[in-house]
């Protein structure tokens, strides 16, 4: 995220997806990644990009969130999975 460098742990996470292709299936992966550490925080695996893996994802590295304060999520998904996450948990 341009203009924000974390100084710590859950400050900043951050969303990408990447597919992997095993025979001739595709896999999607939904990764959650706290840009500090580099540590993936949550993550998913799905045959499709259907936004509620990206939740799955989510939901996955909040489970783990044990501190309270500011966190900012930077994703570079649009659309569905903005919407819901905005409509889930009120941001």
């Amino acid at each position: 995220m341009r203009g924000f460098t974390p100084c710590g742990i859950n400050q900043l996470w951050v969303s990408d997806i990447t597919y992997w292709k095993a025979k001739q299936q595709f896999f999607y992966i939904s990764f959650i990644t706290d840009a500090y550490s580099r540590k993936i925080v949550g993550y998913s695996v799905a045959e499709n990009m259907e936004s509620v893996h990206c939740i799955q994802a989510l939901k996955i590295a909040l489970c783990g969130l044990r501190q309270q304060g500011h966190l900012s999520l930077h994703t570079t998904v649009t659309g569905a999975y903005s919407i819901v996450v905005i409509a889930m948990y009120n941001y």
